[in-house]
């Protein structure tokens, strides 16, 4: 079996005199030693997936819990290090990466002596030229491999999307259900909506608004043996309460007064 195919790197150069970049001593100027922290952090995150990072509010949050640091402060930090061309501003903003054309540079040359290297077009900033020149013994496919995993993610979380937008809809519908069966009856929706969705993720919509009617029939019926007038909350969130009255589990019969049951005539004895 052949090796993962690998596409970070384990070092890269740190030159004595970064510190002295006239846009890094403007970002620690701003932002105390901190802010020239945080820029090395995330070379390191860049170099250890290669020569980009994808960055949003998720990777942020993600990014300043793992380190400590306040989630505006990182923000403040980053947003002054794109607006300082430390990292490229116009990919942040189309494709809300981080890269360099140093970071780049650098990553290309810490990986001359490997076989193949695989590049995204779109995310680029060197040239073919500057590739053709500059890397000899390296094989550098450039191909759209990751923007195009980027929009089969796109299209995947548009359809998760959809399927969310269609659960609110179902949720409103169950909502009013529950509400003309004047059991007891909600005025908003607020506080409902994720445990209904949640019932969802089991059972149809048809399946819950079933077992609500069944609820409302049995609580009313004289013929059954139930006082327990729930909320909403409470019939979807106590233990075994919604799923007692699914049809499958029988709960007419379950519930059914002594008293109402009818006997089977005994024919047993019958000439």
């Amino acid at each position: 079996m052949s090796a993962p195919f690998k596409q970070g790197i384990d070092y890269f150069p740190h030159n004595t005199d970064l510190s002295q970049d006239l846009k890094l001593e403007y970002i620690e100027a701003l932002h105390g030693l901190i802010g020239y922290a945080v820029y090395i952090k995330l070379l390191e995150k860049i170099y250890n997936n290669g020569y980009f990072i994808q960055w949003d509010k998720r990777d942020t949050l993600i990014f300043s819990k793992h380190n400590n640091i306040d989630v505006n402060v990182c923000i403040n930090i980053v947003n002054d290090c794109i607006n300082e061309g430390l990292f490229s501003e116009k990919l942040y903003k189309k494709y809300c990466i981080l890269t360099s054309l140093g970071i780049q540079k650098r990553y290309l040359k810490c990986c001359e002596r490997r076989k193949t290297i695989i590049l995204v077009k779109e995310y680029l900033i060197i040239t073919q030229k500057w590739v053709n020149e500059n890397i000899k013994s390296v094989n550098v496919h450039i191909n759209s491999k990751i923007v195009n995993n980027k929009k089969q993610n796109e299209n995947e979380n548009e359809n998760e999307n959809n399927t969310y937008s269609q659960k609110l809809k179902s949720v409103e519908k169950l909502f009013s259900f529950w509400n003309s069966l004047q059991i007891i009856t909600h005025r908003t929706i607020n506080g409902f909506t994720k445990h209904l969705i949640a019932k969802m993720d089991n059972y149809t919509e048809g399946e819950i608004k079933e077992a609500m009617n069944n609820y409302s029939k049995i609580l009313k019926g004289k013929q059954y043996r139930f006082a327990y007038r729930w909320d909403l909350y409470k019939f979807l969130t106590q233990k075994n309460a919604f799923e007692k009255f699914l049809s499958i589990n029988k709960p007419f019969e379950n519930y059914l007064n002594n008293n109402s049951k009818q006997e089977t005539p005994d024919y047993s004895n019958m000439p």
